[in-house]
């Protein structure tokens, strides 16, 4: 869904030293998503078409979803070692996509 090529190029990081880092930051942005969402989140139609145990809410991944994902792995690069605050701007590419709990 985000290939770690994309995530390097958002981070402008050129060697491969920190690529298993980077690896968890994209792991950990979509599973974010997920769960701030409450929506399962797929890679193209094509697999959401493909998923026979499909429960819930679904999303396929665009780029404003994407958006929020790589600022939140430019987030978690940045602050490795910082209680810092999440910027707002994730929260404004994700809150459309939000499912209210029932």
């Amino acid at each position: 869904m985000i290939t770690l090529e994309q995530a390097k190029q958002h981070l402008r990081v050129l060697g491969s030293h920190e690529d298993q880092l980077i690896q968890v930051y994209i792991t950990a942005a979509l599973a974010r998503f997920q769960q701030y969402t409450g929506r399962k989140l797929y890679a193209s139609h094509a697999e959401l078409a493909a998923d026979t145990e499909m429960e819930g809410y679904t999303q396929v991944i665009n780029d404003l979803i994407r958006s929020g994902c790589l600022l939140l792995i430019g987030h978690l690069y940045a602050n490795r070692s910082e209680d810092a605050a999440l910027p707002r701007a994730i929260e404004y590419c994700w809150q459309p996509y939000w499912v209210p709990m029932a």
